[in-house]
């Protein structure tokens, strides 16, 4: 993951190196950690933090998730003779947590979302080609009377909206019942986009792509003993 600064939090433990991103042992209550989480490369979806923690039987577990989570979207339009031309663009962070490869509850949780839509319906700036005069770029119908631009003397007008934006997130997540041992827990996020603007933004220099983005973020995890069938799962 990089070079990463992480701190690890625990209580009436003795905690012993584990290993992802800052992983660790421990008998304990509750254990965490935290870190700077903006260097994880997500082709896909990545574990972001993983804790061991060692508890008794028929224990359940309280799982903070916090993150930083950034969106940038990027919409651009370009239209001339009021033909309409839509942009759409979403980006997105999603959020789960494992134990011991299990889904906790509620499952995936999204952290940040942002859905743009951008639509014109522009008339066009008049651009000569050349060899044209700009009398023949001006068209009259002959039984109405109006006058128009040749097309072919227009050129599209363009508007774009870039938006970028960082909150701070966090969401519980819960796991009950469970057996008396060692507990892997791993949290997952999915940080995505979509796009249909259809632009090759390889010939654009100072182009702003659509994307999402993670910064600092922490994790805490808990042992508890909830009131009997108080953990209800709820469709």
């Amino acid at each position: 993951m990089g070079k990463r600064l992480s701190v690890v939090c625990f209580a009436v433990a003795l905690m012993m190196f584990f290993g992802v991103g800052s992983a660790f042992s421990a008998t304990a209550k509750a254990t965490c950690a935290a870190g700077d989480v903006s260097t994880v490369e997500f082709k896909s979806a990545a574990p972001i933090f993983s804790q061991i923690i060692h508890s008794a039987s028929q224990k359940d577990l309280f799982i903070d998730v916090s993150l930083e989570c950034g969106l940038t979207t990027n919409t651009k339009v370009m239209s001339k003779a009021l033909a309409r031309d839509i942009a759409e663009a979403e980006a997105y962070v999603k959020v789960w947590v494992e134990v011991d490869g299990e889904e906790a509850e509620p499952g995936v949780v999204t952290f940040a979302r942002r859905y743009q839509a951008l639509i014109a319906e522009f008339a066009g700036s008049l651009e000569v080609p050349s060899g044209v005069t700009v009398e023949e770029c001006y068209v009259t119908d002959e039984l109405t009377g109006i006058t128009t631009i040749d097309e072919t003397c227009l050129t599209e007008e363009m508007v774009a909206l870039v938006l970028d934006t960082m909150t701070a997130n966090s969401f519980n997540f819960v796991f009950g019942n469970l057996e008396a041992g060692d507990h892997e827990v791993v949290v997952w996020a999915d940080v995505g986009y979509n796009t249909s603007d259809g632009l090759d933004i390889s010939e654009i220099a100072d182009y702003i792509p659509t994307r999402a983005y993670l910064g600092k973020g922490s994790v805490t995890v808990e042992s508890v003993r909830l009131v009997k069938d108080e953990l209800a799962e709820v469709d």
